[in-house]
């Protein structure tokens, strides 16, 4: 009796933690569209300067403005990428075209960062599905010996 009391104990166990891991898993996800909501923000920012680059009229005011990040999406850049950003921001120039390719590099670094941040994340979560699916069949092979067992008595 006691070993049936103990394999669904263990049984139990592994699948409240795939249950678990499914829910972080869950709340990963919700970040993930946050992220995913960051890259095609910029990828509207890239259309933009495709359209401002073939375009012989200079547009108004600061292009920078234009084309900043919301604040979480700034939450979600690496440290490596924020450097690069920094170096940018530290240039002044007055000609818009060296504007415009200085937004344009700002572009493809938020670009890149959000890209490696997606496969990172993408990565993470195939691993941790894989091991629900491990967690869900120890479980069932724990409460199958059970039964097999206590089939015997």
């Amino acid at each position: 009796m006691k070993l049936k009391f103990d394999s669904l104990i263990i049984a139990v166990s592994l699948i409240l933690a795939g249950l678990i891991i499914g829910q972080v898993l869950l709340y990963r996800e919700t970040t993930s569209a946050l992220i995913s909501h960051c890259r095609e923000l910029n990828k509207q920012n890239i259309s933009f300067f495709n359209l401002l680059g073939g375009s012989s009229l200079l547009p108004s005011g600061d292009i920078k403005s234009k084309t900043n990040q919301p604040s979480y999406c700034l939450t979600y850049i690496s440290k490596d990428a924020q450097q690069f950003l920094n170096e940018i921001d530290s240039y002044n120039t007055d000609d818009f075209y060296e504007e415009l390719n200085l937004a344009s590099e700002r572009i493809r670094i938020y670009s890149d960062n959000y890209q490696n941040l997606q496969k990172k994340r993408t990565e993470t979560t195939k691993k941790l599905l894989i091991f629900i699916i491990i967690l869900n069949i120890l479980g069932l092979s724990v409460i199958t010996m059970t039964l097999r067992f206590d089939k015997r008595l």
